[in-house]
């Protein structure tokens, strides 16, 4: 992969990739070789959203302790807790700590007309559609 590369230790194994977050979309995922890993998870089903430029990461399953060791890593910084579902689970609301060059590569990535994920934009990406007026119907003699 590429130069910006960071390693997340999962307690029983570490990945490595580029970690991307999506403010908009209120997710974050570690883009590695084998594909993508999704860090967050949304909990809209419970009412929760997180605040703008947040994410909640689960604290269970194979996700267990991640955030703390995210945080341990100054790849995000705990907000809150909270607990859902029918055992109550843990989840974190967590603020991603973005860098200068994840920032400036975004604001590059932009300018080109590059959607993140989907390669370059096309023309129809970048400008709203506008639809041709519609002709008056002809009218005269012999119509």
């Amino acid at each position: 992969m590429g130069q910006h590369e960071i390693t997340i230790d999962f307690g029983d194994f570490d990945l490595t990739g580029v970690l991307e977050h999506d403010r908009a979309g209120r997710e974050l995922v570690l883009v590695t070789d084998e594909g993508p890993e999704w860090l967050s998870i949304q909990l809209t089903q419970y009412g929760l959203i997180p605040e703008p430029g947040n994410v909640f990461i689960k604290d269970w399953s194979e996700h267990s302790g991640l955030a703390g060791r995210m945080a341990g890593q100054g790849l995000v910084t705990i907000v809150s807790s909270v607990n859902v579902g029918p055992f109550s689970s843990r989840a974190f609301e967590v603020t991603p700590v973005a860098t200068e060059h994840q920032d400036a590569l975004r604001s590059a990535t932009l300018q080109a007309g590059v959607l993140p994920g989907h390669g370059r934009a096309s023309e129809t990406d970048r400008k709203p559609a506008v639809s041709a007026p519609e002709s008056p119907p002809a009218t005269g003699p012999g119509l």
